[in-house]
């Protein structure tokens, strides 16, 4: 399986778990998804900021 390694910085780390905030960590790629929906489903639900909008692509 491809996959890609993403590390966030700023403020987008709010929208991360805690594990994820700030280091570099690998995630799965399906090919024929956009950037924005892996990014969408590298995070949980649960722990979103205040205000953010709920995560979609079923993660």
């Amino acid at each position: 399986m491809t996959h890609a390694v993403f590390r966030f910085y700023e403020e987008l780390n709010d929208f991360l778990p805690p594990e994820r905030r700030k280091v570099a960590f690998d995630h799965p790629l399906d090919r024929r998804a956009a950037v924005k929906d892996v990014i969408e489903r590298s995070r949980q639900r649960d722990d979103r900021a205040p205000g953010a909008p709920p995560a979609s692509g079923g993660g």
